[in-house]
């Protein structure tokens, strides 16, 4: 029976969940490096003084076999970090991710364009996976046109939200679903994204498995 996949979280979860758990760059020890974890740098948290400090000591956790990801990095128009600083870094991250050979978890907020645009000019080997995502069904189709995966969270609870319509019609081998931030259980998210999709559980569990095993090349069970 495969175990629910959690592709990206801030929490710690039960033992029937595979976590990947975000960790800032700069910041995997021994004692957080027992689970498997994406590493990168979060656009609020950005120090223009230490990033490419950071950066260096970053190069080197990203080989840990624990690592199976880089991110969640991106771009957001809201926060306070400047757009042209934010950008440098998540170039940054691109070419860590096509150099380490492991997939990118994306952190964007209003900036989907400069998402894709970069994607069309670096022509990216690796997948992309937009973390969180909640807009339309219009952005989703573009970033999805693009090879662009989506990745869905605890907005799936809201019976008004969007992501509804997008989550029903994305193909099987473009999504996955995670708890990020939120106290929600990957139980509770999966039986709704099931239901939304009238799929059977266990079905959408063997499905979003093996777009894990495909996605960061997992080998465990």
């Amino acid at each position: 029976m495969c175990k629910f996949i959690n592709v990206h979280t801030h929490l710690a979860q039960d033992e029937n969940v595979i976590n990947i758990q975000h960790v800032h760059a700069g910041e995997l020890d021994e004692e957080t490096s027992k689970g498997l974890f994406s590493v990168g740098f979060h656009p609020w948290y950005i120090q223009e003084s230490s990033w490419k400090e950071k950066l260096e000591k970053m190069r080197t956790e990203v080989k840990h076999p624990a690592v199976l990801a880089i991110g969640e990095s991106g771009l957001d128009k809201v926060c306070e970090t400047p757009f042209s600083l934010q950008v440098d870094v998540f170039t940054a991250m691109i070419e860590l991710s096509e150099a380490t050979k492991k997939p990118l978890i994306i952190h964007c907020v209003r900036s989907f364009q400069e998402i894709i645009e970069l994607h069309k000019k670096i022509k990216p080997q690796l997948p992309w996976i937009i973390h969180g995502f909640n807009r339309n069904q219009n952005i989703a189709s573009s970033l999805l046109d693009q090879g662009i995966m989506l990745s869905f969270g605890a907005e799936v609870m809201k019976q008004e939200s969007p992501i509804l319509e997008v989550l029903k019609n994305i193909p099987s081998t473009d999504f996955f679903l995670e708890s990020d931030n939120k106290e929600i259980s990957m139980d509770e998210l999966y039986s709704k994204a099931a239901s939304i999709r009238n799929e059977n559980v266990e079905d959408m569990k063997v499905i979003l498995f093996n777009n894990f095993k495909t996605v960061f090349k997992y080998a465990g069970s």
